[in-house]
């Protein structure tokens, strides 16, 4: 073999160790979230867990009262790699939602959280000088 074919093989195989080194893409959920009945009002917690674990991305806070969006649920390569559905939990003001969902490699998914019996965290007023 000559020295520019060697050194082209090494290059692909650097590549490919490289490119199997990349998470999958998160998957991203958004919808309704109601706490006792009532849309959940601005400043609540919504978190995200894959196998009982906060990733990065996974908790966002509500801006509108009622409604979450861009939260997002992250898994290895090995999990990823199982070939088995992933169940994700979701959890308001640290409280376990009743829903879950599963995880796509770069889906996007609405599901709509409602809750009962927590205590409804009233936001306090900030003044703006």
């Amino acid at each position: 073999m000559t020295r520019k074919t060697i050194i082209f093989l090494l290059m692909i195989v650097f590549m490919v160790g490289v490119a199997s080194a990349i998470p999958p893409i998160p998957c991203t959920y958004s919808g309704t979230v109601t706490i006792n009945g009532a849309p959940a009002p601005v400043g609540t917690i919504i978190q995200v867990k894959v196998y009982n674990t906060l990733r990065p991305g996974g908790e966002v806070t509500v801006t509108q009262a009622g409604v979450y969006e861009y939260l997002s649920a992250q898994v290895t390569e090995a999990e990823s790699e199982c070939g088995c559905t992933i169940p994700v939990k979701f959890y308001i003001n640290g409280y376990e939602a009743p829903q879950g969902s599963t995880f796509t490699a770069g889906g996007i998914k609405t599901v709509n959280l409602a809750i009962t019996g927590i205590p409804t965290v009233t936001p306090t007023p900030t003044t703006t000088p």
